[in-house]
């Protein structure tokens, strides 16, 4: 008997956290991240991923707020969702001063991710900060608080991979595709532009060629990416067509 009214507890609560954030489900409240990292590279960041999924019959508008840093000063954080990824100097979705109002929208049913990108700027630390959502439609009433925490600590030199120093990147400028000398270690590639917006991403192969068809000219960031280590080194690229 003691242990059916637990569950029912639990099932009365469960349900009514869900009907208090409109259908939203979160893969976590408090994501972490241990990052082993080359902290000598100077476009590194480190992204911690929570996923929103929208449980519910209408289709969800969100705001977003970025409280401050808990963490070494020289540190930077950026959000992304699925219209942007924003620059530093943006703390919400909805700012009048910056004329944003770009509420993300999840429909019934769908998932989105709602990243952190911590920006260490050659510092190691542990740096922690939250999010407060809300819908567009009540942007002052918090629905949820989602937290992001990232340890970024130094690969030791004898780990690191010295050979990703003589890495170059060939046709460059490219008209339609470009490839790497040596991927060692290497997993994948992300392609970003000058904004930090992601183009594509790309599975590492030796000898492969990495088509930037379809982009606009200008110059992009190809970040060398290796599932245990994070990224490992970043590199330009500058996507420039052919003359008439």
């Amino acid at each position: 008997m003691k242990h059916n009214l637990l569950f029912a507890f639990f099932l009365v609560f469960s349900l009514a956290c869900v009907a208090q954030t409109g259908g939203l489900t979160f893969s976590s409240t408090n994501a972490k991240k241990d990052a082993p990292v080359d902290l000598t590279d100077p476009f590194l960041d480190v992204q911690v991923p929570i996923t929103i999924t929208n449980t519910g019959k209408d289709t969800a508008k969100i705001i977003w707020r970025r409280l401050s840093l808990n963490g070494p000063s020289k540190w930077g954080t950026r959000v992304c969702d699925n219209n942007n990824c924003y620059d530093e100097i943006v703390s919400s979705n909805l700012d009048p001063k910056l004329r944003l109002n770009e509420p993300f929208v999840i429909a019934p049913g769908k998932k989105a991710d709602l990243i952190m990108y911590f920006l260490p700027y050659g510092t190691a630390g542990t740096g922690k900060i939250s999010l407060h959502l809300a819908f567009a439609a009540k942007p002052d009433t918090v629905i949820a608080s989602l937290n992001y925490e990232a340890n970024i600590r130094s690969i030791a030199t004898s780990t690191r991979d010295i050979q990703q120093a003589n890495v170059q990147l060939f046709p460059n400028p490219s008209t339609d595709y470009f490839q790497i000398n040596r991927l060692d270690n290497i997993d994948h590639l992300i392609l970003y532009n000058v904004l930090g917006r992601k183009m594509r991403e790309y599975t590492a192969q030796e000898g492969g060629r990495y088509r930037l068809t379809g982009l606009p000219d200008g110059i992009y960031l190809v970040a060398l990416v290796n599932d245990q280590k994070g990224v490992l080194r970043t590199l330009r690229v500058q996507k420039k067509g052919l003359r008439p």
